[in-house]
């Protein structure tokens, strides 16, 4: 029987030494590696490009147009100007896993 996934998050550095224990790399070059990748993936959003890691998902910049919002505090309306932010689309093979990995939560 699989263990419910515990709620906590994973950071960079602690990656980095996930990494560096599972290739036998120095800790300092897994964190080098890590920063490259992310760095590589984030210069290819700018680039507009799109980002596929296979069994993980896809990135890939997405436009939002500028619209005429309202100010909460005093209902003046307010200019939001156009911009684009990262989408993510999970892979098959992760939901699958998640799904399977979750069972009992549901």
């Amino acid at each position: 029987m699989r263990q419910a996934i515990q709620p906590s998050n994973m950071t960079r550095n602690q990656l980095a030494k996930v990494v560096a224990r599972r290739t036998g790399i120095a800790e300092a070059d897994a964190r080098s590696a890590l920063a490259a990748v992310l760095e590589r993936v984030a210069a290819a959003l700018c680039e507009g490009r799109r980002v596929e890691l296979r069994g993980l998902g896809t990135l890939r910049p997405r436009y939002y147009p500028g619209y005429t919002g309202r100010d909460p505090r005093n209902g003046d309306e307010v200019e939001i100007p156009p911009k684009v932010l990262p989408a993510y689309r999970p892979g098959r093979e992760l939901l699958q896993r998640l799904n399977s990995a979750n069972k009992e939560i549901r």
